[in-house]
């Protein structure tokens, strides 16, 4: 019943738009202006005569409170108005009822007040329910016409305004040849300002295809899930507008959000997102949603929008996507790959990139085409056990710099707030602190590096993410995101792993240091420890009794690390950690923290710009790739104000020197966990390694990080799928500590040794001490020298006395 009393509402609507439209399409002939200025005339034309309805129906109301009307003209005016305002009522009735899925309670206003107004015909109420109930809807009515009494002189100022305005919207342009804009390129400049990359947009690069050629599955996919009143509104979702509203009156600071229909949708792509997102200008951009849906069809709208949709990677269209995510023509497409790519526009670039978030999204996109009644039940769970695998297109190259510059895309996105299609519209000249020998020859020794753990399949290939930072600046120079990593795909440079031991400098050591209650010879006892009911252990289960600090971090000793970490107490190491913008959740506030026990991890850049403070004598400096950037027009683009670099002292210079110095023993010491990081100047780090859960001493994470007094560089080896299954065999101290050693020392192999220079600090410091020493040698020295003379004059008297009592 309700479904057939919305269908005819829906057809009677449709009829009423056509109708309309032609109407205004003819007025715009006769007087010879454009269409949409014979809309907005009518608009508010009809804006004035509503607000003239609703002051009536207000004074109507107010009206019936009387218990009688005896005068004739009041009686007439009270009539009137009252069979009016019912009329309004009715009207608007239909009218919400005709958007499915708008507020029921919204719906039910209307009906309270439609009660409301036929209660108010009795002159008395003697009932005291119907008393309750006269009241209720009574003071609802007058709520919900004040409501709508302030929306259309809201309407009037707008329509005002844009006549007024000289605005981007003035003219209502809409060119679909814009569909085609020409695409511009980016350049990428390295640190000495030479153009070592461009990022190729090309238009020909896009499959335009009709709406006949793309399957009835994925059209409805995108509806469902992208505006599934499409089919039923004029352009705009008033349920999404509500919303929107309310959210601008609870932080009206914010951009505005919701309500964005598919062609609204459409208009941003086409003439790009010209409407801030406030009230003012989303209600803009909704008069050209109407009038485009005046001028064209459903389907045309909806084959445009499909067409131009962003979809990730530099893929406009549903026919660019198909061939570019899945090698196939949009008309093969399936419906779990439908989904998918309808499941994209809310997040492009993580969807394309997370596999798991994707096919997470995709599920929703099913579960609303579900509901839609679009697909059955038994379609639904025989899509929900199918997982997408976005295949590579065949055109994609490999280089040595896209890592770096799949880095650079992401920052000029999240510092800059630079959108895909900015990105992919402005030119833009982005120079960065690429060292592009340095990013060469990472990418060479890890391309052709061998790793110990390579599984014949090609889907199970030891994968490696590595990131150096330049300890003069504190920036990133170069990045490796996987082997055969292309642009656009997983970069394991910054994808978040479980630190294991490469953890316990920072939150453990260096912190202890700085509570002047320990130091590199401080004494700790190794050996099995419950504390608390936690109980770790050392790799292999070795112990080594009472030993030095120093000698605790070299072997990478489990139990001391714990030990300090509860001395110093774990507050003292989050705050380092938060110092240096490493995100520890409440969960990780525990002793385990000490050992890398981390809900979310961390990434190798972080690990490159952590481990950089100790040979920047304490100084933290958040890494960056980008210098700055131009647009086309040579115009330097602002970089957000949360985004500006902002260095802290973490540590005190005396306590990165001295962690500096143990972590050299790692790798110079024979028990060393680091030893095949040597690489003929001196060099300091730390290994990690974390255990595959459910195995008998499989790895799922091998790290190694380590510095010379120039570059820091982190390593980690790892599957992108471990398991129980798939795990590694080598530990941090093995192929990451090698790779290290062998990218950096091809990268400085001209580079003359240099020392790690002591901080003026350190250096007073052991001055005064070998004062003191010299002293304390001068001391007993003296003392010896008077403790010999005595002897010699002890001897001499007794010699003297023997000889005496001789004679």
């Amino acid at each position: 019943m309700t479904i057939a009393i919305k269908g005819v509402v829906i057809n009677v609507m449709d009829i009423f738009r056509f109708i309309f439209t032609n109407i205004l399409s003819l007025f715009a002939q006769v007087f010879k202006i454009q269409q949409h200025w014979v809309w907005e005339v009518l608009s508010l034309l009809m804006s004035i005569v509503t607000i003239g309805l609703l002051i009536w129906g207000l004074i109507t109301l107010f009206s019936h409170k009387e218990e009688a009307i005896t005068n004739k003209y009041k009686r007439i005016i009270y009539n009137v108005s009252f069979y009016a305002l019912i009329g309004l009522q009715i009207g608007f009735l239909l009218f919400f009822m005709g958007l499915i899925g708008i507020s029921i309670v919204i719906i039910g206003l209307f009906i309270l007040g439609l009660v409301a107004l036929f209660s108010h015909k009795e002159e008395t109420f003697i009932n005291k329910y119907k008393r309750i109930l006269y009241n209720i809807s009574f003071y609802s009515l007058v709520g919900l016409q004040i409501f709508l009494l302030l929306f259309f002189i809201i309407r009037i100022g707008i329509t005002i305004y844009i006549a007024s305005s000289d605005s981007k919207l003035k003219d209502y342009t809409f060119d679909t040849e814009a569909l085609q804009y020409e695409l511009t390129n980016i350049f990428i400049y390295d640190q000495k300002g030479n153009p070592v990359y461009k990022v190729v947009h090309n238009s020909t690069n896009r499959d335009v295809v009709t709406l006949d050629e793309m399957p009835t599955q994925l059209q409805r996919a995108f509806v469902d899930v992208e505006d599934k009143q499409f089919y039923q509104h004029i352009g705009v979702s008033i349920e999404g507008y509500i919303r929107a509203f309310f959210y601008e009156m609870i932080r009206p600071s914010q951009k505005m959000h919701g309500g964005s229909t598919i062609t609204q949708q459409l208009i941003k792509n086409v003439n790009g997102d010209i409407y801030n997102r406030n009230v003012l200008h989303k209600f803009q951009e909704a008069l050209l949603s109407i009038i485009i849906e005046s001028k064209y069809s459903k389907e045309e709208i909806l084959e445009m929008y499909l067409n131009r949709i962003y979809l990730g990677e530099g893929v406009y269209g549903v026919g660019t996507a198909a061939r570019q995510y899945f090698n196939k023509n949009v008309y093969d497409l399936t419906l779990v790959e439908s989904a998918y790519l309808a499941g994209l526009p809310k997040a492009p670039s993580t969807y394309t990139k997370n596999l798991k978030a994707g096919n997470q999204r995709k599920n929703i996109v099913l579960q609303a085409m579900k509901e839609n009644e679009t697909i059955t039940e038994n379609q639904y769970q025989k899509a929900l056990q199918q997982t997408v695998i976005l295949k590579q297109a065949k055109n994609k190259q490999t280089s040595a710099l896209d890592s770096y510059v799949d880095y650079v895309l992401k920052e000029a996105k999240e510092d800059y707030e630079l959108s895909d299609k900015d990105l992919q519209s402005n030119g833009y000249h982005i120079y960065t602190y690429l060292d592009t020998e340095f990013q060469q020859h990472m990418y060479q020794t890890a391309q052709s590096f061998s790793y110990k753990d390579d599984q014949e399949s090609k889907n199970k290939k030891v994968q490696v993410g590595i990131a150096a930072v330049d300890n003069d600046n504190g920036n990133i120079i170069a990045l490796y995101g996987g082997r055969d990593f292309v642009r656009g795909y997983l970069n394991r440079s910054y994808q978040y792993y479980q630190p294991g031991s490469i953890i316990k400098p920072l939150v453990v050591y260096a912190p202890a240091l700085e509570t002047g209650k320990w130091n590199a010879q401080s004494t700790v006892v190794d050996e099995k420890t419950n504390f608390d009911g936690y109980s770790p252990k050392n790799a292999g289960e070795k112990y080594g009794g009472n030993i030095t600090l120093e000698q605790a971090i070299i072997r990478s000793a489990n139990i001391p690390a714990v030990a300090v970490f509860q001395d110093i107490g774990i507050k003292t190491g989050v705050k380092a950690l938060e110092k240096m913008n490493i995100e520890i959740q409440e969960k990780d506030e525990q002793l385990h923290l000490a050992l890398g026990g981390m809900e979310k991890g961390v990434t190798p850049i972080q690990m490159a710009q952590s481990y950089a403070v100790f040979p920047n004598y304490g100084y933290f400096k958040p890494a960056k790739a980008i210098k700055l950037i131009k647009n086309k027009n040579g115009e330097f683009v602002q970089k957000k104000e949360q985004a500006e670099i902002k260095g802290i002292d973490v540590f005190t210079s005396e306590t990165a020197y001295h962690i500096t110095e143990m972590l050299q023993k790692v790798i110079t010491e024979p028990n060393g966990t680091g030893k095949n990081a040597k690489i003929g100047v001196p060099v300091a780090g730390k290994t990690g390694t974390t255990e595959e859960e459910g195995t008998n001493g499989g790895i799922r994470d091998a790290w190694f990080v380590g510095y010379t007094p120039n570059v820091t560089m982190s390593v980690h080896l790892g599957f992108d799928q471990p398991s129980k299954a798939l795990y590694l065999t080598t530990s941090g101290g093995d192929n990451p500590a090698t790779l290290f050693a062998r990218i950096m020392k091809e990268s400085r192999k001209n580079t003359a040794s240099i020392a790690f220079q002591k901080p003026q600090s350190v250096k007073e410091i052991e001055e005064k001490k070998a004062k003191e020493a010299e002293n304390t040698s001068l001391i007993q020295d003296s003392k010896k020298k008077l403790s010999e003379m005595k002897s010699s004059i002890t001897s001499f008297f007794e010699r003297f006395v023997q000889n005496i009592k001789t004679e």
